[in-house]
């Protein structure tokens, strides 16, 4: 049996409100379309390829400055981009960025 899906009421959403919005109008949709991880849908290519570089190789236990080295970078550009990551996955701070990329399959 099709479940009647319903018009969403917010039809249009800042960038920043946009994982909001997707709760929103998932919940207008019906339970029967929920996802069964949050995370996994709103993860959806998330990290870009450098990102999940950096990720890796913090996965490996490497410092910001040995991942520079590694990948030719400055330690400060590496610690935007693991900052990025951090934003991008809701992480708080590295082993928890890790640990959410690993469990989503990001690296």
């Amino acid at each position: 049996m099709p479940v009647p899906v319903r018009r969403a009421r917010y039809a249009k959403c800042s960038p920043r409100e946009n994982g909001q919005y997707l709760v929103r109008t998932i919940g207008l949709i019906g339970e029967a379309a929920a996802p069964r991880s949050w995370s996994a849908l709103l993860m959806t290519n998330v990290l870009t390829p450098r990102l999940r570089q950096c990720l890796a190789l913090a996965r490996d236990g490497l410092t910001a400055v040995q991942i520079a080295d590694a990948l030719g970078l400055s330690h400060r550009t590496v610690n935007q981009y693991l900052s990025e990551a951090y934003r991008r996955l809701g992480a708080r701070n590295r082993a928890q960025a890790v640990s959410i990329a690993i469990r989503e399959g990001e690296i």
